[in-house]
């Protein structure tokens, strides 16, 4: 797992903001932010997760770093978290998804899209990856629009674990980094 200081390779430098791996230490601020009603609702589907759960994701996002060369990030300015960011391998097969989420305080200046761009590139660019999936909630909007930014294509709309979830998609030939802010 890596730790304070131990970022290396991993660090990304987008334009406003500065992406690193998660570590322990980030613990108290994501889940504060993952427990923020609308973070939450799309996030962790309304639930409102145990310090435990947060821990848990925590130590998975910092270990996939070791096990795939990509995991969880959060996204900082001025040395202060402001989102989270990530690249994570789905439990139900061999895709991985894009992640990111924003405190609801910076939604509107184009973070998400920030934060999502310079994680998809990083998953061609960097790990090799032929193709990525973005999920948002079908009733989503805000996420959908920024898959879209990114270059993603709508695939279809699945129900999984009682909710719609609208798929989106994008292959290393269709990326085109200078397309979307970042």
């Amino acid at each position: 797992m890596i730790e304070p200081g131990g970022t290396g390779r991993f660090l990304i430098e987008t334009a406003r903001l500065k992406l690193r791996p998660v570590w322990m230490d980030d613990l108290d601020d994501l889940h504060r932010l993952w427990t923020d009603p609308a973070v939450r609702e799309y996030f962790w589907d309304g639930e409102t997760i145990s310090r435990a759960r947060a821990e848990a994701a925590v130590r998975e996002g910092a270990g996939d770093f070791d096990r795939y060369g990509f995991g969880l990030w959060v996204a900082e300015e001025a040395d202060r978290l402001v989102g989270f960011c990530g690249l994570r391998p789905l439990d139900h097969g061999p895709d991985v998804e894009v992640l990111y989420g924003i405190s609801p305080s910076r939604w509107g200046e184009g973070l998400a899209t920030e934060v999502a761009l310079a994680m998809v590139r990083y998953g061609f660019e960097e790990a090799g990856l032929e193709r990525i999936l973005g999920i948002a909630d079908r009733e989503n909007a805000a996420s959908r629009r920024v898959l879209e930014k990114i270059g993603m294509t709508f695939e279809e709309h699945v129900i999984h674990e009682g909710r719609e979830e609208a798929h989106y998609s994008i292959r290393r030939e269709e990326f085109r980094p200078s397309a979307a802010p970042g």
